[in-house]
């Protein structure tokens, strides 16, 4: 989990939304406060969207990372910048282990409700 979070991290700052939605499952979730996404096409352009929007410097603190058998979660904060302001808000990332790979099949990430975008 810790591997795929900081290359996560790394294509998003680096505004390579297809990259970023590779580490995602066909079939899989992405929330957040504005909304759900599901599948690979719809998060595919829901990080074009936020990155084309001037979303950058993406920062992660992780809080705990557990994995049992073909199942893993990561939980903790994060801050990223929208064009000239910080979000600041917490995330929960659900990963499976699908084909010997590692997949995000559920993602959220809400703003904390005075750093909402």
């Amino acid at each position: 989990m810790a591997q795929m979070r900081d290359m996560w991290v790394k294509e998003f700052n680096a505004g390579h939304a297809e990259a970023v939605a590779k580490f995602y499952s066909p079939d899989a979730m992405l929330m957040r406060w504005d909304g759900t996404v599901h599948g690979y096409d719809s998060i595919l352009a829901e990080f074009q969207r936020s990155i084309s929007g001037g979303a950058h410097d993406y920062v992660v603190h992780t809080l705990r990372t557990e994995r049992s058998g073909e199942l893993a979660y990561d939980t903790g904060a994060y801050n990223v910048t929208l064009r000239t302001r910080v979000v600041e808000g917490n995330y929960l990332v659900v990963a499976k282990r699908i084909g010997g790979q590692w997949k995000i099949v559920a993602h959220a990430s809400v703003a904390n409700p005075q750093t909402r975008p």
